[in-house]
């Protein structure tokens, strides 16, 4: 008994290692195949984003973890660690996607709601850095919205 309970722990514990998607964010990318505008003005975003507390019918909950090993997402410091460079250029007129972020946005794409306690999320994310923006916080779930945005 005891070995097929090593035998689970030791499966589960592959597929998180393997769940995690690694992600360096910065203005300054220059191999960098997607630039991003994620503001709380935009004129014409491609996607609008609700993000934060007590949302109601919200269609993720993300939550900050201080473990690596329990993250879905880790936000890196070092591009050479990466599996995915996402360049957040809001300054840039001509982005390739352009998200429109807000707690209260009339007929959002995607509705994101931000926990606290994160044993009751979705996603979880852990961070190299010491804060983490909004910004960087959509960038890192960009395929998850991106997914969501579609359906």
């Amino acid at each position: 008994m005891k070995t097929g309970f090593y035998l689970f722990l030791t499966i589960l514990s592959y597929h998180v290692s393997f769940a995690q998607d690694l992600v360096f964010i910065d203005n300054n990318i220059s191999e960098a195949k997607l630039t991003v505008l994620i503001d709380d003005n935009v004129t014409f975003p491609d996607i609008k984003v609700v993000l934060g507390r007590d949302i109601p019918f919200e269609d993720l909950t993300v939550g900050i973890t201080p473990y690596r090993n329990q993250a879905n997402y880790i936000i890196t410091k070092n591009i050479s660690d990466a599996d995915r460079f996402v360049k957040v250029d809001n300054c840039d007129n001509f982005p390739d996607l352009s998200i429109l972020i807000g707690p209260d946005l009339s007929f959002p794409d995607v509705r994101i709601e931000f926990r606290d306690n994160s044993s009751f999320v979705d996603i979880l994310i852990y961070s190299e850095k010491t804060t983490i923006s909004e910004e960087e916080l959509i960038a890192c779930l960009l395929p998850l919205i991106r997914e969501k945005a579609e359906k």
